[in-house]
């Protein structure tokens, strides 16, 4: 159960992090982010977002996934309305 999991390790995730802070300003590349909890610590944050089709492609070709593999990855994630919501900047990826 992904509940289960994300439950377990995201405290510790959370206490490394911070461990690892020695100074006021850092920037963290962080995909679990919001479900950890460490955006409370964050003065400002940004969310990249792509089309889902973009996003589809990228995610088949880097994870060799099938289609309906690749779809059911993104359906795990947060919807762009989300990160639109809760973040302070929000960039949108345009592929050309």
């Amino acid at each position: 159960n992904t509940e289960l999991l994300n439950k377990t390790i995201f405290p510790f995730i959370k206490e490394l992090v911070l461990s690892e802070i020695d100074c006021d300003k850092v920037l963290l590349d962080a995909p679990t982010l919001f479900e950890s909890g460490i955006n409370s610590i964050c003065f400002k944050t940004v969310a990249v977002l792509a089309d889902e089709g973009v996003r589809l492609k990228r995610i088949i070709k880097r994870d060799n996934l099938t289609e309906a593999e690749a779809k059911l990855r993104m359906s795990a994630g947060k919807s762009d309305n989300f990160y639109k919501e809760n973040t302070k900047y929000c960039i949108k990826y345009e592929c050309k």
